[in-house]
């Protein structure tokens, strides 16, 4: 696990603390019940979302299951900000 770490630049012993401690442990249950909620059953899986904009209701979240090919995900985004980025 270390060599692993290192290749991706995070201290080893700080990944250790990590994985071995119970800091992060209510932060992954609650992903894994939004997860169940949303009929997860493998990985992986991702949920694009963005927020309202002025007194607008955002769009409704796009969840792309496997491992989908790019167009996917370009295809969620411009559904999800179909004028662009703000501020870009």
């Amino acid at each position: 696990m270390s060599s692993a770490a290192a290749t991706c630049g995070i201290d080893p012993e700080s990944l250790e603390e990590a994985l071995l401690g119970d800091e992060l442990t209510d932060a992954v249950i609650e992903d894994e019940e939004f997860a169940t909620k949303l009929g997860v059953t493998s990985v992986p899986f991702v949920v694009l979302s963005r927020d309202g904009v002025g007194d607008q209701e955002p769009p409704l979240p796009i969840a792309l299951c496997g491992a989908a090919p790019i167009q996917h995900f370009e295809s969620a985004v411009e559904h999800l900000f179909p004028d662009g980025f703000p501020g870009a």
